[in-house]
């Protein structure tokens, strides 16, 4: 692209912003000065009331613009993540780095865009190494700049107009390779952020609208999947450019004046519109969710001895609103930081919550900063969503902050229920899971990847009335798209798919299920030397969150299963029929066709797996959580079910108690059997219930004696650190102040 004023480049101003003599310093702390309750002191929408129509025409050329940056630049990446998936977003920002609007994508990010511009003004970049005209400022620092993990790379372009700088373009997205020791872009064994793989503040990448050759050697040294995140690279510039020359033709439109008024007024019309809608579907109080994440790093004591133990990391989310229609977001509570990948700065943790309330709250076209002044969020110093030691590992974050976005929104569904907003009310939760890794091919390339489909979608969890459907959202996308098979076989080339497909009984149950998850496999051929592993939210040996919505069953972790030495490449020369999915790989096995030497089922993160010619890889994630008591779903729906292929017989009697035979087919729902399965299963649920005051005894005498297994023990102790966690726990269970436990488990 041919740059704006390219004449006047060598001319520009280092620093101009406000006006002809303020710097940014200056701007930013008269902007903190004025943001009170409203935004830079914006009390009233003088612009939009005087003339509502040129208002939203103002506001509609810039989203326009952001778009449109989105729409084609992402033509110039390579990546399916970015090319089809649409792994990115761009941004419009105030000069001190307030997100104007966004467009869509992976919007959790408009979180780290401000934390970004913040350290550069406050780090004195203005005078080193300046900032101008045509400037090109690249990272991905969790710790510095806000990045959610450190494959989430981010450009920044600042936008000059009369020799004043009067906003910043920014964009990022989700990389291929972030340069860890193990491939991929969330490597999921990380002790620090020395391991977190290719870390990098933000830095001057480029002048003159051109990046400097050492940037682009950098990533070709550094990571293995040069090619890709180099036009990553590219794309990011390019989107920031559409995005400078619209602010240019707004300006020449409408004046300097409108746009510092226009874009200040829409950051406050962004906010009002969030208290608006709070005020109307929410109920004052608080409602309260909680999840869990295992870490199992026990043995990796070689590499990091660190981080060698199991580790089960706790995080609350409560959501209060108080009378004013106030919003705070709140993980007091959680488990510290550790050496492991899971940690996150704060930028992961408000980008989790900000999603949160655009699902349920933000429900205009003003995405901005309007949304982040009016919703709080807490995480205590020193959690795992707020280390209080800078080189903390944040590799993959995301791991836990997606269970935040899942409790967020359900305990917002709690308040539109309790308003009556039967329609709003839903199960937010969404697992996922990427395949990614590295090798050498045959002809000696090598080269890392990140299969980023399962990133791309989830099944919706049910609503209060209708089940949820498969493959449909995610709730950190809201341009959800899995991508076509073939696409990301060309950057896969030792992975060959055999089957996409969606997995039976595989969701949250409930009167209303979850969608279904869904399932990829591969078959590996002619891999040179490659090992594989996978970066993703919760596995299978936990829920995504603890508790279900209404009686209704969470949703699902994820599983990955691989087989080993198998004769896959005797049945494809012959032409025989293979499997497609996890399930057809188990009867194909039963049944004698595919011959497997050995086959391991991980139900937590994986660490590097040698994959050779003919192995197998098959992963299933993005189940969606269910809604009310399972005994209350319409028989006629769990027979449609049985039908169709997504729910077995055995199921159905035990979770649903309906009987179903399936000798008869269509025909073979039992109404009257199901009728009295069903009182009897809720028969059986009284007789095995207690009194809460009796469990509460028996209970309380297991946490006097410290009766948990090692992991659940470490945490509760961990958690007391906290004197949020520590107010709570004993005093629920009615404890000294001081009551801990020591390292075997006895009570101190």
């Amino acid at each position: 692209m041919t740059p704006p004023n390219d004449a006047a480049l060598q001319e520009a101003p280092t620093r101009r912003a406000g006006s002809a003599d303020t710097s940014l310093k200056a701007l930013l702390a008269e902007r903190d000065r004025l943001s009170t309750d409203c935004y830079y002191g914006v009390t009233t929408l003088q612009l939009k009331d005087a003339d509502p129509t040129r208002y939203e025409r103002f506001y509609s050329a810039l989203r326009v613009g952001l778009f449109s940056a989105r729409e084609v630049s992402k033509f110039v990446s390579a990546s399916p993540g970015s090319r089809e998936m649409g792994e990115l977003l761009f941004g419009l920002l105030t000069p001190e780095g307030d997100p104007i609007g966004i467009s869509q994508g992976l919007a959790g990010s408009l979180a780290s865009m401000p934390i970004g511009v913040r350290w550069m003004i406050v780090n004195d970049y203005e005078t080193n190494p300046g900032i101008r005209e045509g400037d090109i400022f690249s990272g991905d620092d969790p710790y510095t700049m806000g990045a959610i993990h450190p494959g989430d790379c981010f450009t920044y372009l600042p936008i000059f107009y009369a020799g004043r700088l009067v906003a910043w373009a920014t964009g990022m997205n989700h990389i291929m390779d972030v340069g860890s020791m193990i491939g991929g872009s969330w490597p999921p064994f990380s002790q620090d952020t020395f391991t977190d793989g290719f870390v990098m503040p933000l830095s001057k990448t480029g002048e003159n609208y051109e990046y400097h050759a050492w940037w682009l050697q950098v990533w070709k040294r550094r990571t293995r999947a040069a090619v890709f995140n180099i036009l990553d690279e590219k794309m990011r510039l390019s989107g920031c450019q559409m995005i400078e020359r619209k602010v240019h033709e707004v300006i020449a439109e409408f004046g300097l004046d409108y746009f510092v008024e226009g874009t200040r007024e829409i950051i406050e019309d962004g906010r009002r519109d969030v208290k608006r809608n709070i005020r109307a579907l929410a109920v004052p109080g608080r409602a309260r969710n909680a999840g869990f994440r295992t870490a199992g790093y026990t043995g990796v004591g070689v590499l990091f001895p660190l981080a060698d133990r199991e580790y089960l990391i706790h995080f609350p989310i409560e959501s209060r609103v108080d009378g004013e229609a106030g919003l705070m977001i709140d993980t007091a509570g959680a488990s510290p930081w550790g050496f492991h990948s899971y940690n996150g700065f704060p930028g992961a943790l408000h980008g989790a919550a900000y999603l949160s309330v655009m699902d349920g709250y933000a429900h205009g076209s003003k995405i901005n900063y309007g949304l982040m002044h009016h919703v709080q969020v807490g995480a205590e110093k020193g959690s795992v969503f707020n280390p209080d030691y800078e080189h903390a590992a944040a590799s993959n974050p995301w791991a836990t902050t997606v269970g935040v976005i899942s409790g967020a929104i359900n305990n917002a569904s709690r308040g539109f229920l309790a308003r009556g907003y039967l329609e709003e009310c839903w199960t937010g939760e969404a697992s996922w899971d990427g395949v990614q890794g590295s090798g050498i091919l045959p002809n000696g390339q090598g080269w890392g990847f990140t299969n980023l489909q399962f990133v791309g979608g989830s099944a919706m969890g049910a609503f209060a009335y209708k089940d949820g459907l498969p493959t449909a959202w995610t709730n950190w996308n809201h341009r959800s798209d899995i991508g076509n098979a073939e696409e990301w076989e060309y950057v896969t080339p030792a992975l060959y798919y055999i089957g996409r497909r969606l997995v039976p009984e595989y969701c949250g149950h409930g009167k209303f299920r979850g969608g279904v998850g869904h399932s990829a496999t591969y078959v590996i051929r002619n891999p040179g030397r490659l090992a594989v592993n996978r970066g993703g939210g919760t596995m299978a040996r936990g829920t995504v969150i603890a508790n279900g919505m209404a009686g209704g069953y969470p949703a699902p972790g994820v599983f990955v299963k691989t087989y080993h030495e198998t004769n896959m490449p005797k049945r494809m020369a012959a032409g025989e029929p293979f499997p497609s999915s996890p399930f057809e790989i188990d009867e194909f096995i039963g049944n004698g066709q595919l011959k497997v030497r050995r086959s391991t089922t991980w139900k937590q993160d994986t660490p590097p797996i040698e994959m050779k010619d003919g192995d197998i890889y098959t992963h299933a994630s993005g189940a969606g959580g269910g809604w009310g008591d399972p005994l209350e779903r319409l028989p006629k729906l769990v027979a449609e079910d049985i039908v169709n292929g997504w729910l077995g017989v055995e199921t159905a009697r035990e979770v649903y108690g309906v009987k179903f035979d399936a000798a008869a087919g269509g025909e073979g729902l039992d109404l009257e059997g199901t009728a009295k399965l069903r009182a009897t299963i809720r028969k059986r649920r009284l007789q095995r219930g207690v009194p809460v005051k009796d469990w509460w005894r028996v209970e309380r005498r297991r946490v006097m004696a410290g009766d948990f297994i090692t992991t659940v023990r470490a945490m509760h102790q961990e958690c007391m650190t906290f004197a949020r966690y520590r107010e709570e726990f004993t005093g629920f269970w009615g404890l000294e102040a001081d009551f801990g436990f020591d390292d075997e488990g006895e009570r101190t």
